[in-house]
């Protein structure tokens, strides 16, 4: 449609500006709520509204400018929006104006979590391994390594004292019968006979106390080798709770560290999705 076609005369355009007082009151009911006030819309308001744009011709072209209606509210309900295209956004509940809910990155939490449970696994990190039966160990061995090789003292053996005074008793009573005997064959008088005959008894009861001295050796032999077996028994009883006590620890250690990989991981993986969220 060309542009000469959308002229009108001024004079039909005065015409309407003329008539506008008598039409308000009968538009303006029209574009309220029932039971309300019409607003009262200035004249000179809705002249300008209507005036054309005019050229060099004498006439105006083109539509009207749109309305710019002012923005007016009833005390209930008010214009529509529809013909107030200027009326302000209707209120939510609660008051004010609807507002976009800002965005929340999900893995905020995640990390925050992440954070404090490396922080709870640092107060919880086990402590340094503690024997309990090094102490014990360290003693049996001390005792294996200085028994190590097997010497027998025959002083110093109290069964062997003890055999040897028994022996030396019964010599003398022995040599003293033996003596007695030889000196009443000569008529009460002492004689050599009888004191090598006396001799004789003695040194025959010592003689018995030396064929004693090989199960001495012998015996004391197997209590120093039966000591150390109980020792290396008690050594291999103890280091096999150490083992089972220090294998517990390593346990709690591995788990330890296994836990504080993962969150530690999971607190890498989170973080870096953190960033990557828009």
């Amino acid at each position: 449609m060309s542009s000469m076609s959308m002229l009108v005369p001024i004079s039909r355009v005065a015409k309407v500006k003329e008539a506008l007082p008598q039409l308000a009151p009968i538009i303006a009911p029209k574009l309220t709520t029932p039971g309300v006030a019409a607003p009262k819309v200035p004249v000179a308001a809705a002249s300008n509204v209507l005036t054309p744009k005019t050229n060099t011709t004498g006439g105006f072209y083109g539509p009207p400018p749109p309305p710019q209606m002012l923005p007016v509210a009833a005390a209930s309900g008010g214009i529509s929006p529809a013909l107030n295209p200027v009326m302000e956004l209707p209120e939510i509940k609660g008051g004010g104006r609807s507002k976009a809910t800002p965005k929340v990155n999900p893995y905020d939490a995640l990390v925050m979590d992440a954070q404090n449970r490396l922080k709870d696994l640092e107060g919880k990190k086990p402590g340094a391994y503690t024997s309990v039966y090094q102490k014990q160990i360290d003693a049996l061995l001390q005792g294996i390594l200085d028994n190590e090789k097997f010497s027998y003292d025959l002083e110093a053996d109290p069964l062997y004292r003890q055999y040897r005074q028994q022996y030396v008793d019964l010599g003398n009573r022995a040599m003293r019968d033996t003596t007695g005997n030889a000196a009443s064959l000569t008529g009460g008088y002492g004689n050599s006979y009888a004191a090598t005959a006396g001799n004789q008894s003695y040194q025959n009861y010592l003689g018995q106390l030396n064929n004693v001295i090989p199960s001495l050796y012998d015996s004391a032999m197997n209590a120093w080798q039966n000591q150390q077996q109980r020792r290396h028994n008690q050594m291999a009883e103890l280091n096999s709770l150490e083992s089972t006590n220090y294998g517990r620890y390593m346990d709690e250690m591995k788990q330890y560290q296994n836990e504080l990989d993962y969150w530690y991981n999971k607190y890498r993986d989170d973080q870096k999705m953190q960033l990557a969220w828009k």
